[in-house]
């Protein structure tokens, strides 16, 4: 900007109305290109809002990353419900490739609202492939939002980073609503949660034929159970590759899946070696291999 003249009001100084008329007034290439009005507007009024409870979204579709920016407050929801709105008409969003949202400054009981991920659900591109959710508390979404998960039938990547789950969503509708994306799906990403256990790993090993690489560390309920679920005939036998698992601070432990694995039922099944590997000097980590004469391998790190 030039230097202001006796007439001119430096653009700190407007009032945020008049803020908000210049952002809204930007035509769609400028609003591109300053990785949106939403950021562009973070910038102008940092000094007026100390305690933005700010969710972070990054965009990307044919080479083209974005950043935006929305203030999760309860004093802002219903402008911000309209901004995402707006956000995902923009020309070339039904043709987002990934996504990734982001809660920066994660409070107690201060979660993403209702509204937002419902709009996100609705709108983004059902043909999406990459979807990561990081440091969002999510237990104020309603089930049936969640559930909008199912429509989303090409992801490749699904990621929960440390994030927390709706209250009213138990394990089995966790599973309904997340069965029919694992097909599709090749690396698969949950960590630091509780809420995941053995019975969502059955159905990784049942559903999730493409995996390659899955990583649940910290999630304290999955067991050596989840290892040998994929070893099953139903678990195994559509497998595409082998796979590698991060399990580490899981209950994992090599001797309940070599005690799992040579039960009389699994052996009338298939026949598995378990060989372990103490790479800590090297990694940090213990690493377990599990094989047979015909199937793909899996490679665990705990």
């Amino acid at each position: 900007m030039n230097i202001s003249s006796g007439n001119d009001c430096p653009i700190l100084r407007l009032p945020t109305e008049i803020l908000d008329v210049i952002l809204k007034s930007l035509d769609e290439t400028d609003t591109v290109s300053s990785a949106l009005v939403c950021q562009k507007w973070k910038e102008l009024t940092n000094h007026m809002h100390h305690d933005l409870d700010e969710l972070r979204f990054f965009f990307s579709w044919n080479d083209v990353r974005l950043l935006a920016n929305s203030c999760a407050c309860v004093g802002h929801q219903s402008e911000q419900c309209v901004m995402i709105r707006e956000l995902f008409d923009l020309k070339g969003f039904n043709a987002i490739r990934c996504l990734h949202l982001e809660d920066e400054m994660p409070k107690p009981n201060d979660g993403i609202p209702d509204s937002y991920m419902n709009i996100i659900m609705h709108k983004l591109n059902k043909n999406v492939e990459t979807l990561q959710l990081t440091n969002l508390d999510l237990s104020f979404i309603n089930v049936l939002t969640f559930a909008g998960f199912a429509n989303f039938r090409n992801i490749t990547h699904l990621v929960f980073v440390d994030c927390s789950f709706p209250s009213d969503l138990d394990q089995h509708k966790f599973i309904k609503s997340i069965t029919p994306i694992l097909p599709m799906v090749e690396n698969l990403e949950i960590t630091g949660t509780p809420f995941v256990n053995d019975q969502f790993g059955f159905a990784l090993a049942k559903f999730g034929f493409s995996l390659a690489n899955v990583n649940l560390q910290r999630c304290q309920n999955i067991s050596a159970i989840t290892i040998a679920s994929f070893c099953t005939c139903t678990g195994s036998d559509e497998r595409k590759r082998p796979i590698v698992f991060d399990l580490h601070s899981t209950k994992f432990n090599v001797d309940d899946l070599d005690r799992i694995l040579h039960h009389p039922v699994l052996r009338q099944e298939k026949l598995w070696e378990v060989n372990l590997a103490d790479l800590r000097h090297l990694t940090g980590r213990i690493t377990v291999t599990v094989t047979n004469s015909k199937d793909n391998g899996y490679t665990v790190f705990y």
